[in-house]
């Protein structure tokens, strides 16, 4: 949804909002664009499409399903205002109240909270930020003086700086300066100093009292809350999230998806140009994609800043639950199911780098069958632990998955406890398709203490992911467990509890002549036993009869390799047969 945006001009503007984004200004004193605005100064107009010529005033009250504000959550007015400034000149020496202070004494005015991304400045710019008096009779005495030069803090800026200005924070944008600045929706300021400055043949307006009202002393800065992730599609950063707002930054690439969890979001263009779900755009681009509007298709090259309003607190996880969540890379919640029982997790979005899927268990030392995609089969684990952690995989740790999985907008989990008749059942105790690096408390586990160059497709987990196919290396389905050419490489696979095995199969890989094969290799247990097996080339399964009763591990080591050319020997898959431990 594109608006119409509104502009200001102020005795500090200049030409750039026309020189640098295209604006038709109304004159060579604009200071300001007001891209996404609903306030009663400045209400942007609806653009295009089916609400053309609509207020977003007016929308807002009208529809409030485009906006996520059904329960009236977000409030009776659009909550955030979204400018681009160009400050030609130094802007007034100035602060925002907060919420209540504004309520009491601006006619029930929302307060200002603010932050400011620095979209272009000269070399050697400046802002102002916060002050250096130790209280409040001391602010109030440098104020009363005029003491400028020695009350005021400033602090040298660069392209891509980003600030928070919490209310109650003195500050000031200087000359040479183009910023981006989301805000909540307010027009309430507080004039400290404007340097004796004229608009209009008259000095403006300073409110002295109401600054030393709200001003805080001593000054402490917002903590930095800056964190980046860079990914195939784009360069994300997120800049700042407060009770009002979460703003972020996306440098596209190429093409990434993305869909906004939190209600409606304001993006605007900064730089570059692109499409926005096959809608060109371009820098000075501004539009605000509804609630409920699902994936967004970003392509071209672009940056992109983007704001909503952070949402409430996400459904807690029941402790005796069994419950799924999907968290982006800042741990927020993009999809959460639970049950007493058994969760079904059904949801439309896009993976991204950094997702993870938190499983959560009732009871440690239990039994239960998740399945982490729609493209994975169902996984019988034992959980001493409550809570795992499954790392969505990307780039290199995805070769060794099926390339069906995680992909796609659509997407299928589930976890359950298991049933008695899937437990007490004869099986593969060693297959565990979403076994990870590192103890995560999630059995059948298996290590190696060598992996070939560290490499995805030779991780010890394939070895126990059920993917039996021998006659090649390298990706899905060809993963293996490659030892690196050690002699001393060892696979430990461990059960988190007794089980009685009677059945061992070892699938060597077989992509003869890239392939060695070993000839023979020890099996050695968690009660102190252990078997020589011998083993021949073959692209079929090797099988031993081994019966032994409540062991906890096993481990495969002492890998003698065949007299071949080839120095590759690996292993496809290890099966362990059996039951519950003293249950055979």
């Amino acid at each position: 949804m594109f608006l119409n945006p509104v502009f200001k001009e102020a005795v500090w503007g200049g030409s750039r909002l026309k020189e640098q984004f295209g604006y038709d200004i109304p004159g060579s004193h604009t200071g300001e664009c007001w891209a996404i605005s609903a306030h009663e100064n400045g209400d942007c107009e609806v653009a295009e499409g089916e609400y053309k010529g609509m207020r977003l005033s007016e929308l807002w009250a009208a529809h409030p399903e485009l906006f996520g504000n059904e329960d009236g959550r977000l409030g009776d007015r659009f909550p955030l205002l979204i400018k681009i400034i160009d400050a030609r000149d130094d802007l007034s020496i100035q602060v925002h109240p907060d919420n209540t202070y504004a309520t009491a004494h601006e006619n029930g005015s929302l307060g200002k909270t603010e932050c400011w991304y620095i979209a272009d400045c000269e070399p050697g710019a400046s802002i102002v930020i916060g002050h250096h008096a130790k209280d409040e009779a001391e602010l109030k005495e440098m104020v009363e003086q005029g003491l400028w030069s020695r009350l005021i803090r400033e602090v040298p800026v660069h392209k891509g700086d980003f600030f928070q200005i919490n209310p109650g924070c003195i500050h000031a944008i200087k000359g040479g300066t183009v910023i981006l600045e989301t805000q909540q929706s307010s027009d309430v300021t507080y004039r400290v100093y404007d340097y004796d400055r004229k608009w209009n043949g008259e000095l403006r307006k300073l409110h002295v009292k109401e600054s030393l009202d709200v001003i805080k002393a001593p000054f402490v800065p917002a903590q930095d809350q800056r964190k980046s992730l860079q990914t195939e599609g784009a360069h994300i950063e997120h800049l700042e999230t407060c009770h009002f707002y979460t703003v972020e930054k996306y440098e596209v690439h190429g093409q990434w998806q993305h869909k906004f969890t939190e209600g409606f979001a304001n993006v605007s263009v900064l730089e570059g140009e692109g499409t926005a779900d096959g809608i060109p755009v371009k820098k000075g681009s501004h539009f605000i994609v509804p609630a409920g509007h699902g994936i967004c298709r970003f392509t071209g090259n672009m940056t992109l800043i983007a704001s909503w309003v952070p949402a409430g607190e996400t459904e807690e996880t029941a402790d005796n639950s069994v419950s799924i969540r999907v968290l982006d890379w800042l741990g927020r919640t993009k999809a959460f199911a639970q049950d007493a029982e058994e969760a079904v997790l059904a949801f439309e979005d896009v993976y991204e780098e950094g997702d993870t899927i938190r499983f959560h268990f009732p009871e440690r030392e239990k039994f239960y069958t998740v399945r982490a995609d729609d493209a994975m089969d169902e996984s019988l684990v034992y959980m001493t632990e409550k809570e795992l952690t499954y790392d969505i995989p990307f780039h290199e740790k995805k070769f060794s998955y099926n390339p069906k999985c995680f992909t796609g907008k659509r997407h299928y989990l589930t976890c359950r406890r298991a049933a008695d008749y899937e437990t007490g059942a004869y099986r593969n105790l060693a297959k565990n398709v979403m076994d990870q690096h590192g103890d995560r408390g999630c059995y059948p586990h298996a290590s190696a203490n060598v992996e070939t160059r560290g490499e995805s497709v030779f991780a010890a987990r394939n070895a126990i992911d059920g993917v039996a196919a021998t006659l090649s290396h390298g990706s899905w389905p060809y993963e293996s467990w490659g030892i690196n050419r050690r002699d001393d490489a060892e696979l430990l696979l461990e059960f988190g509890r007794p089980v009685d095995v009677d059945r061992i199969r070892l699938w060597t890989r077989a992509d003869f002549p890239h392939d060695n094969w070993w000839v023979r290799a020890t099996l050695t247990f968690s009660d102190g036993t252990a078997e020589i097996v011998e083993m021949e080339k073959s692209e079929k399964a090797h099988s031993f009869s081994v019966v032994r009763k409540g062991i906890t591990w096993v481990r495969l080591s002492e890998l003698i390799k065949a007299d071949d050319p080839s120095p590759f020997p690996a292993l496809t898959q290890i099966e362990v047969y059996g039951t519950e431990g003293h249950k055979l």
